[in-house]
């Protein structure tokens, strides 16, 4: 099953992506993958805006019932190389480094082998930056603060069914259910400034959330 780019919810570091554009599977490209299982459906059919807005519009908060903040990343392997790869499809295929969770992903070095490596003690700061849910110095908490104003898109059942109906041929109406294994997502992209470098490293993350 492909993933959902809901490219609404995208989160950058200088922008956020508000384009009205239909959703579509196999565009979301990432670099490193952090998921979780949800449930889209309620009493037989897909919930209403609000309540699919609030699920994706949670992922952040360590308080919420279906967060990403302390879940496993994954990579997945491809003809580039396994640090450099990109794919859609899968977010699942393998483990970076040691328990590496979504909100080490701020001072993660972006290696060529994805050993998991986190920028250690030379740089101020790694170990607030790797907190569950500071807003003013956790990476969950900057990319929740950027999030948090993201307006409520409407129409988003009717959007999220036609694209799975557009992928798979299906004709589900707009009040059917999500099939299980339905994934959608967005990215995060990460820019981080390493003092003394003149450099910054940017790394693309997919938050994905599949159907139960």
């Amino acid at each position: 099953m492909p993933v959902y780019h809901i490219s609404n919810f995208d989160v950058s570091a200088v922008q956020i992506d508000l384009s009205s554009n239909v959703f579509a599977d196999n565009t979301l490209l990432a670099q490193y993958w952090v998921g979780t299982e949800a449930n889209f459906n309620s009493n037989g059919s897909i919930k209403n805006d609000q309540d699919l807005n609030a699920i994706f519009k949670n992922v952040f908060d360590v308080s919420a019932a279906i967060n990403v903040v302390n879940s496993q990343v994954y990579y997945n392997e491809g003809s580039g190389g396994a640090a450099d790869s990109f794919n859609e499809n899968s977010f699942e295929e393998f483990p970076v480094g040691n328990n590496v969770l979504f909100k080490d992903l701020g001072v993660i070095n972006h290696d060529e082998y994805n050993e998991g490596v986190l920028y250690g003690s030379i740089y101020i700061g790694v170990d607030a930056l790797r907190e569950a849910n500071n807003a003013n110095t956790s990476f969950n908490g900057k990319v929740k603060a950027i999030f948090d104003p993201i307006p409520t898109i409407t129409g988003l059942r009717e959007r999220m069914m036609a694209s799975i109906n557009a992928s798979t041929g299906s004709n589900l109406s707009t009040d059917g259910e999500v099939p299980e294994g339905s994934i959608f997502g967005f990215k995060v992209v990460r820019t981080l400034n390493l003092a003394g470098t003149s450099q910054d490293r940017t790394i693309i993350i997919g938050v994905v959330l599949r159907q139960l």
